[in-house]
């Protein structure tokens, strides 16, 4: 698999899983005691996936 297709997948599987989360921050906010710990997991690690989405990009545009 070529460089620029591998980033591409990456990028798009790195996407799915920042939305899935959101969706998750959604659902638990949505409910009457919400779990606050988790929503602070699940937004720090939608962080860190940005800051990994960042960099793939950069890398696909510098091909």
């Amino acid at each position: 698999m070529g460089e620029n297709k591998r980033l591409r997948k990456r990028l798009r599987g790195l996407e799915a899983q920042i939305e899935r989360h959101w969706a998750k921050i959604r659902e638990e906010e949505s409910k009457p005691l919400p779990d606050w710990g988790l929503v602070r997991k699940w937004e720090r690690e939608i962080r860190v996936w940005e800051e990994e989405r960042k960099r793939l990009i950069r890398r696909l545009k510098g091909s």
